[in-house]
């Protein structure tokens, strides 16, 4: 084989391993993060992996100071099909905690561009924004390949807090209502912020949409 033709095959083998790499990449994202000092929210971890089959996982998530990590409160999404599969959290350093989750039965994730992690975070009264960081991202596959992925950063955007102002968009209106109305519904399968226990007795439920209805009939008078 001449230099000329193995220069053009490993040319192209790179090319196709940057094209791969920078798909991986963009497999693994996390949802936008809202919060108000002093409340907890939630937000979502995604990771398209059809052509993975990845049975465990593991990543470490780095967090602003004045942020932390509701472990209890942290879930598996439906994304995950194999009942025995279990997340477990762990703290390793100041605002660093590792997650990781393995399938005892060797059972994949589905093939579904869906939510893989639902995460909890709870901001101090004098919290001031960050960034929160995913790193270390690993997956193996059911065959034993180990996959990596580039690590991610995402601003947390902090806002004021406004009663019955659910998605944070400044003004209490019908959608606010709604977006608790579908985390009644969800089982908790939708993203929860201390925003739609309005009335602050610890749970959502229909008196919290009432209080809402309230709130916008008073605004519109």
């Amino acid at each position: 084989m001449s230099k000329q033709i193995r220069r053009t095959l490993a040319l192209s083998l790179m090319l196709i391993l940057g094209w791969a790499q920078s798909t991986f990449a963009r497999s693994f994202t996390f949802s936008e993060i809202n919060i108000i000092p002093g409340q907890t929210s939630e937000f979502y971890v995604y990771l398209s992996s059809s052509y993975r089959q990845i049975v465990s996982f593991q990543m470490d998530l780095i967090l602003p100071a004045g942020l932390t990590v509701n472990t209890e409160k942290c879930a598996l999404t439906e994304r995950v099909t194999d009942k025995e599969q279990q997340l477990y959290i762990g703290k390793v350093a100041d605002n660093t905690y590792r997650l990781v989750s393995t399938s005892f039965s060797l059972t994949t994730l589905p093939p579904l561009y869906n939510t893989l992690l639902k995460i909890s975070v709870t901001a101090d009264k004098s919290f001031k924004g960050g960034n929160v960081v995913i790193d270390n991202l690993i997956g193996v596959s059911s065959n034993g390949v180990k996959n990596t992925w580039t690590r991610l950063s995402q601003a947390v955007k902090v806002q004021e807090g406004l009663t019955g102002d659910v998605n944070l968009d400044g003004v209490v209106d019908v959608k606010d209502s709604m977006l608790i109305v579908e985390y009644m519904l969800s089982a908790g399968d939708k993203p929860y912020t201390t925003q739609m226990d309005v009335n602050k007795d610890g749970k959502v439920d229909v008196t919290d949409v009432m209080l809402v209805v309230n709130l916008i009939l008073k605004t519109e008078k």
